[in-house]
């Protein structure tokens, strides 16, 4: 039974803002941060040798899901993950002016095209005084498609350099809808009017959704609502949206602020404008330049707010604000707290891992960090020069926009059981509208068949990108278990078959004989057993409720009577072990091996004999069915003993031995030892020149094939003689006069040493006399090198006396 699964869905939120997008950056000159590893390293991007411009501030970079960087852009030109300039994008625009993107601090804002997979938005925001027109910044947006070039990616050059709005300050984010879009926002340049680009599975909608609110309308030397900002000091500065969607955050440059406002992700609309600090007069040289939120939203960070001291010098600061601090906005103005210096008017850009990052200084090699910015000063960890990048790169003022995703709503499947017969299998096919389908064990395709239990998912997105995931979970019905082959004993009719359940299913057993006549039918979640039956083949039919079924043919077998019967060769030496064995398949077995010993329920076993004589041994067995049988046979226990003597036991060296065996019973030899003396390894007989102390052994073996060995000793005179010199150098050579024996050395008594005078100069007796003269005399000073006289008193092995005089010559 083969099975298509759909599915049902239940909806629940998810935060989409992707997974390793951001996890590459690209800013500065040649300037870069990699945030794949366990901690954040340097980056360094290599373009033709000439990278990222110096002083440049447009700058954003997107890599895939596993944060392999895919490219990176200016806002004018693009690079391929390579560090190639992409060949559509050595220039996206066409005026006429070069790099017109490059000091437009948010001059460029990477985002997916919704709908088309690896094609990307490029929106590049023209520096507002470079321009055709001369009316401020100028909107245009251009497309990568990731499957051209290769798969490096090239730019759609039907989308290239496309002209949406103008007369815009350079202030440009990216903030997830909610509903699968994003809004790209963006500020007029003479008035205090928020512009809302929607982007979704349609396109670009120009047609923006304006939101008038702030103070950009109505600052110092302006009038009403339509001020003209032609410094570009007053048009810079950050802008950045919170995690949770509900709030913007701007600074102005030379406009010595910062503001806050409510966002609805829902319609695009800015509102509820508040300044985030008190308005300072110009002259004092105040600035804010960067903003960024904490992780969870409750702080806000204001970087390159500018004061000057007594002596006329200055500096700037980042500044932490509570956005959670009682009394409103009154109460998150008077929160502002000092959290570090950083150096110039930087702007702030929180990493993946939470931390936020910002420019010590312009063209430094090195970059500040808070680390836990969701905390208050100074728990929130500000560092300075906590990050060095590599050598030959340096950052600039930005830190390049985050790639922004839209926020999508994930939908799951009920958790769906499905019940497969046994040894059958399921096709499992996802939904055929949607794409991109990946199943847990790597497939992609829309179906896959399954023949083992378990839980399957495959996920998938929709037109919108919104990801799916289908959940079955596979359980198969196993088939209840067939017990073995039933036996009857001889002579009776009580064999047994029976059914074992393989889980808690009722079945449904129908038992038939072997002519098809029903002999039983029962319904039972523990099995069925069927008894008293004669020989012969049975089948039983087995239901499940499902419908899953199978049928069994089992049998009962005529049963012989237990094989008792067991071998041996009936023979074994005294105190060997002797291994019985039987060939019979049954239960109980019972060994008595006629010695007072018995052995109970193994099949085969050993048992030793240590005394010699005849022994009747029996074997009981019983099999499961209750048949018994046994049997018996005699084992004769035997004994062998081999004898080794020698011609004599104390000969003269040389002198010749004879070496004879012999038993009461017949035997082979089989071994001499040692066994280079000898070359007939067999011989009942052996002789040899006797040259030293030595045990001989032989090894036999009776016809009952038990072995003995036996052994003797035969000791040799050993041979003395005395040397005519020695040298007492301390060589290890001839270092001591004493006697030399090729046997046991005889037993020293007395040694006494002269001079050619006759006068004694040494003696010794003992274990002194056994080591012998070391070439000194008795007071230990060295002799002179000459002729010595000695008489030696001794007592050889035997214990024969024998005394030696003569005379030893001393070398040095």
């Amino acid at each position: 039974m083969r099975f298509c699964l759909a599915f049902l869905f239940l909806l629940y939120g998810l935060s989409a803002f992707g997974q390793g997008e951001n996890n590459v950056w690209a800013f500065g000159f040649k300037g870069g941060l990699d945030f794949n590893g366990s901690a954040v390293a340097a980056y360094r991007t290599e373009i033709g040798g000439i990278g990222f411009f110096n002083n440049m501030e447009a700058c954003a970079a997107v890599s895939d899901a596993t944060g392999q960087l895919l490219f990176y852009t200016d806002g004018s030109r693009v690079w391929d993950r390579m560090h190639n300039l992409m060949l559509g994008g050595g220039t996206l625009h066409g005026w006429p002016l070069s790099y017109v993107t490059e000091s437009a601090q948010h001059g460029a804002q990477i985002v997916p095209v919704i709908g088309e997979e690896g094609k990307y938005y490029i929106f590049s925001l023209t520096e507002f005084e470079r321009h055709a027109t001369g009316n401020g910044g100028h909107l245009f947006y251009s497309v990568v498609d990731m499957s051209l070039n290769g798969g490096l990616g090239d730019i759609d050059l039907t989308r290239k350099w496309v002209f949406l709005d103008s007369n815009l300050t350079e202030k440009m984010i990216a903030v997830p809808g909610n509903n699968c879009n994003i809004w790209l926002l963006v500020h007029d340049l003479d008035t205090n009017l928020f512009k809302a680009y929607e982007i979704s599975a349609g396109g670009i909608n120009d047609t923006p959704v304006p939101s008038y609110t702030g103070v950009m309308g109505s600052l110092p030397g302006t009038a009403g609502n339509t001020t003209t900002f032609r410094n570009r000091w007053w048009v810079v500065g950050q802008m950045t949206v919170s995690p949770d969607r509900t709030r913007i955050a701007a600074a102005y440059l030379a406009a010595a602020h910062a503001e806050v406002f409510d966002f609805d992700p829902s319609t695009g609309q800015v509102s509820n404008a508040f300044v985030l600090d008190t308005m300072l007069q110009l002259t004092q040289g105040n600035s804010f330049s960067g903003v960024a939120f904490s992780g969870d939203n409750s702080k806000l960070y204001v970087s390159g707010i500018r004061e000057v001291n007594n002596t006329g010098t200055d500096s700037r600061y980042i500044y932490q604000y509570d956005m959670l601090a009682a009394g409103g906005t009154a109460g998150i103005r008077a929160s502002k707290t000092l959290v570090g210096n950083c150096g110039i008017n930087s702007h702030l850009r929180r990493g993946p891992d939470g931390k936020i990052y910002f420019l010590y200084t312009r063209q430094t090699d090195s970059l500040g960090v808070i680390e836990a910015p969701d905390l208050p000063v100074p728990a929130c960890q500000y560092r300075a020069r906590a990050l060095v990048l590599l050598p030959g790169s340096y950052s600039t003022f930005t830190l390049g926009n985050n790639y922004v995703m839209p926020i999508v709503t994930k939908f799951r499947s009920h958790s769906r059981e499905v019940v497969l017969c046994e040894a059958d299998s399921a096709v499992l096919t996802a939904d055929p509208a949607a794409q991109g389908y990946l199943w847990e064990d790597g497939s992609t395709g829309i179906s896959r068949t399954v023949y083992a239990p378990g839980m399957y998912t495959v996920e998938y997105y929709d037109e919108c990108h919104r990801p799916y995931t289908d959940t079955i979970i596979v359980r198969i019905q196993r088939n209840p278990l067939a017990g073995p082959d039933g036996y009857s004993c001889p002579e009776h009719a009580d064999g047994i078959l029976w059914m074992t359940p393989s889980d808690t299913t009722t079945y449904t057993y129908t038992w038939t004989d072997g002519g098809g006549i029903i002999l039983r039918e029962t319904e039972s979640r523990d099995g069925d057993t069927l008894n008293d039956l004669k020989p012969g083949g049975y089948r039983v039919w087995v239901r499940a409720p499902g419908g899953c079924d199978t049928v069994y043919v089992l049998w009962v077998l005529p049963h012989p009577a237990a094989d008792a019967s067991f071998f041996t060769e009936g023979l074994v030496c005294k105190g060997e072990s002797l291994l019985f064995e039987s060939a019979d398949s049954s239960v109980t077995w019972q060994w008595v091996f006629g010695d007072g010993q018995s052995e109970t329920g193994r099949e085969d076993v050993s048992h030793t004999y240590n005394y010699t004589g005849e022994y009747r041994v029996s074997l009981s067995v019983e099999n499961s069915y209750g048949c018994r049988d046994t049997t018996t046979q005699t084992v004769r226990v035997v004994d062998f003993s081999l004898d080794l003597s020698a011609s004599s036991a104390l000969v003269n060296h040389g002198e010749t031995i004879y070496l004879e065996t012999s038993s009461e019973k017949p035997y082979r030899v089989i071994a001499w030892r040692p066994g280079h003396l000898f070359a007939d390894q067999t011989a009942y007989a052996q002789s040899r020149a006797a040259d030293t102390t030595c045990k001989y052994i032989v090894v036999g073996i009776s016809e009952a094939g038990c072995k003995d060995s036996a052994e003797v000793e035969v000791r040799v005179v050993p041979v003395l003689f005395i040397p005519s010199a020695f040298s007492p150098d301390g060589d290890g050579l001839n270092d001591y006069f004493r006697p030399a024996s090729t046997g046991v050395p005889p037993l020293v008594r007395q040694f006494l040493i002269y001079n050619r005078w006759g006068k004694l100069v040494w003696e010794a007796s003992g274990t002194t006399a056994v080591r012998g003269w070391d070439g000194r005399y008795s007071d230990g000073t060295p002799a002179e090198a000459g002729v010595y006289f000695y008489t030696i008193d001794m007592e050889t092995m035997t214990g024969r006396a024998d005394y030696r005089k003569g005379d030893v010559t001393l070398v040095r």
